[in-house]
């Protein structure tokens, strides 16, 4: 079962503290909401002051501060903000829930009789004036503490989201995303992947930082969690020297396509952020519309009962899909992509955000939430 339902909300304003208050008072059942990711363009110098007044409105609309992502993503209208929600489970008392607050960063708890849940807020390094690769290290020591503060570790880790400063840039000689995977890496060593690692997304933002959340999740009951490969292409984290070029420092990004939770009337499927890549070579002659295409193919095929029968998964369900975040990289783009998404899957519940990808040549990335109900 999915114990957390996710929504999006827009809104439009000529100031950013009344965009605020507009986006969060129209959010509804306030009483179960979990997390609020908020995506808009921010410079760097207006960052920490734009995250304090998301808080402080929070506080007022709330009651209380729920889980909080602020990322620099900017929707089509640069004016607008995107808020995705994430809600309680209706079948889940929010008496099951529990926030705590530390030095490290703040995360929210739910234990019940099934499983136990963490969920923690997107963590940023003390001093973001450090290089991504300190910046990721300062991140990952966090998380540690958090974990053994939860009685959870590294492999308990269902669905990361990883957003890295200008994720294609160079400092120093370094690519920013090279540098978060081989830091990635290193804290992934600690731990046993007897069930694959986590569904993952790794993105750029327009602020030079690193900010990961996640979910992490232990289930008491004959609940199973399975890592599901892809059969048109290579899993991330056996990319070859074509991929990371010669260098033996070079780590490959650890994360599945998807990671699939079954219980014994449910599944869901967290997909992690997918781009036009067959095998481990880019498609799409930097054709956004052909990018997108084999994209949501990618995707389909990723969920089948045919791909997760090469998995070796035994599972008989229909996974449907129910929520995307569309990352678009040029935002003359956007129109474009949402013709194609609207054509290809009617109906769907999903929002765009300009985000550059891994890959230079690559011009959309698109992740999502598939789920089955018996």
């Amino acid at each position: 079962m999915l114990f957390i339902n996710y929504r999006s909300f827009s809104a439009t304003n000529a100031g950013f503290s009344e965009t605020v208050i507009q986006l969060l008072e129209k959010v509804p059942e306030k009483e179960q909401v979990l997390t609020i990711s908020i995506f808009g363009l921010v410079t760097e110098n207006d960052y920490l002051s734009n995250l304090q007044i998301i808080r402080q409105t929070a506080q007022h609309v709330f009651g209380r501060i729920p889980l909080f992502n602020y990322l620099a993503q900017s929707p089509k209208n640069e004016h607008s903000l995107i808020a995705e929600v994430g809600y309680l489970h209706d079948s889940i008392s929010t008496l099951a829930v529990s926030y705590h607050d530390l030095a490290q960063g703040r995360y929210l708890s739910i234990e019940t009789d099934q499983f136990s849940a963490l969920l923690v807020e997107g963590l940023m390094s003390d001093n973001i004036q450090q290089s991504i690769g300190e910046q990721s290290v300062d991140v990952f020591n966090k998380l540690q503490q958090i974990l053994q503060a939860s009685s959870m570790t590294a492999q308990n880790i269902v669905r990361q989201w990883n957003y890295i400063g200008h994720i294609t840039g160079v400092e120093n000689n370094h690519q920013n995303y090279q540098e978060f995977n081989n830091e990635r890496a290193r804290f992934y060593a600690t731990a046993k992947w007897g069930n694959g690692y986590p569904a993952a997304t790794g993105i750029s933002m327009d602020i030079r930082a690193v900010i990961v959340s996640l979910i992490a999740v232990k289930y008491h009951d004959t609940t199973r969690i399975f890592p599901v490969n892809n059969s048109l292409q290579f899993a991330a984290h056996c990319y070859s020297k074509t991929v990371l070029g010669d260098s033996e420092k070079k780590e490959t990004p650890k994360f599945e396509r998807a990671k699939l939770i079954v219980s014994r009337n449910s599944a869901c499927c967290f997909i992690s952020g997918t781009a036009a890549i067959l095998g481990e070579k880019s498609l799409g002659n930097d054709d956004v519309k052909n990018q997108t295409v084999h994209t949501i193919a990618l995707i389909r095929h990723l969920i089948s009962a045919e791909n997760l029968k090469v998995n070796g998964i035994d599972f008989s369900g229909d996974l449907k899909i129910v929520h995307l975040r569309v990352y678009v990289k040029e935002t003359d783009d956007f129109e474009v992509v949402r013709s194609v998404l609207e054509t290809e899957l009617p109906g769907i519940n999903a929002f765009y955000v300009c985000a550059g990808v891994c890959r230079e040549e690559l011009l959309v990335e698109i992740e999502g939430i598939a789920i089955t109900e018996s």
